[in-house]
């Protein structure tokens, strides 16, 4: 290689090996077909806290007149009901909506969100389906994979005796084909030579593509990821089993952002149970969907890649949680000066937040620091070699020039 040539190797080093690593276009990778997901996943987005909820309850509950023939009042107060944890008594007043005002898809909806979350999947179903009746394309279509999940948990009880276990994920789930195809409603007969056979149900993603492929429609990745975007959306997206859920969805994708997305979303999943075993079950889910992040001797070294990304993510959950303590702290001032909350919360926060790219602070800092460093080692390195060839040329030359002033 010539003088010049590795100059230029030197100088395109920093653009080239390092553009994989966390950089500034990291973030907009993993956003590129999954928009809101890092939102979710980590928290960061329009979302009210306990002390809004309270206040909802106490002013839907003192417009008495209205809340009788107005549904939408009504269904407010359930959902704020089902927010705080009171799941019996949000059913309880979302069904006297729908015997009021039958025929309601925000009523079938609720309803099947809220038994989906109280474990009575069965019911959770019927109302789902009842909601896609009336508009299945609605919110993007996530009813469709609201009712896949509660199916799907469906069966997981059923493999536990009973009981959800976690994590989800079961390496030697398996349905015979006809049974499954029974369960997801599939009525045309399986082909003789098939009967046989036997479906593998690890995860949700394998439940979710083998739900289509057998109904024929064929299985689209990103739609089924932001299904799962708005189901967390509106109901608890701290949970483990919609986290894991998410986290298959996204792991199977074959895009290296949607990867260090489902690390996420395993790893968060992680910090919501307090079993050392299952949490460490988690963690070696998030690990073991990670693929070429990390450089130099620790390529293949799946741990110091999710080390790297736990380090980022931490970042973004400190981010996550400071921007829902000042909507805390908003709606907290607003109640005590005797506002409408549900006004002052639409005058402040008009469009949804986004986790911001950091350089040179916390985890970040420490991550680009020392990636800083491997650059100058390679770079210090490189040089070196340059100033020997250099310094050999010399020497060279002016042996020439020696032996031709001798001559």
């Amino acid at each position: 290689m010539s003088l010049r040539l590795l100059v230029v190797a030197i100088l395109m080093i920093p653009a080239s090996v390092f553009a994989c690593l966390w950089d500034q276009d990291t973030l907009e990778m993993e956003r590129q077909k999954v928009p809101s997901a890092l939102e979710v996943i980590t928290g960061k987005f329009l979302r009210h806290s306990d002390t809004y909820y309270h206040w909802r309850i106490k002013d839907r509950e003192s417009r008495v007149d209205e809340l009788n023939i107005d549904a939408s009042l009504k269904t407010d107060l359930a959902v704020a009901y089902f927010k705080l944890g009171d799941i019996e008594r949000a059913i309880e007043i979302q069904l006297e909506v729908d015997a009021k005002h039958p025929g309601q898809y925000e009523t079938y909806a609720n309803l099947a969100t809220f038994y989906i979350e109280s474990g009575q999947y069965d019911e959770g179903i019927k109302f789902v389906e009842k909601a896609m009746e009336i508009n299945a394309d609605a919110h993007f279509g996530r009813a469709i994979y609201q009712k896949l999940l509660a199916m799907y948990l469906k069966l997981r009880t059923e493999e536990g005796g009973g009981e959800l276990q976690l994590p989800l994920n079961r390496k030697d789930s398996k349905m015979n084909i006809v049974k499954f195809r029974d369960y997801i409603g599939v009525t045309e007969p399986v082909d003789e030579e098939l009967q046989d056979w036997d479906v593998y149900i690890t995860t949700f993603h394998s439940f979710v593509s083998f739900y289509f492929n057998h109904h024929g429609e064929g299985y689209k990745s990103t739609d089924a990821i932001m299904g799962m975007v708005g189901i967390l959306r509106f109901a608890d997206h701290t949970s483990p089993i919609f986290l894991e859920a998410i986290g298959d969805l996204l792991s199977k994708d074959g895009f290296e952002g949607e990867q260090r997305l489902a690390a996420r979303a395993y790893l968060k999943a992680s910090y919501g149970v307090t079993d050392e075993a299952v949490k460490a079950e988690y963690q070696k889910l998030a690990q073991d969907i990670l693929h070429s992040q990390v450089f130099g001797e620790n390529r293949n070294d799946n741990a110091a890649k999710l080390a790297d990304i736990a380090k980022v993510f931490a970042v973004e959950l400190i981010e996550s949680a400071e921007f829902f303590k000042e909507i805390t702290e908003h709606e907290k001032g607003w109640v005590a000066r005797d506002l409408d909350l549900d006004g002052e919360f639409k005058k402040v926060y008009l469009s949804e937040p986004e986790i911001k790219h950091r350089s040179g602070s916390g985890s970040r800092g420490a991550l680009s620091e020392s990636r800083s460093r491997m650059r100058w080692i390679v770079i210090v390195g490189l040089s070196s070699i340059v100033l020997v060839i250099a310094g050999r040329r010399f020497v060279i030359r002016a042996k020439r020039n020696q032996s031709t002033s001798v001559d």
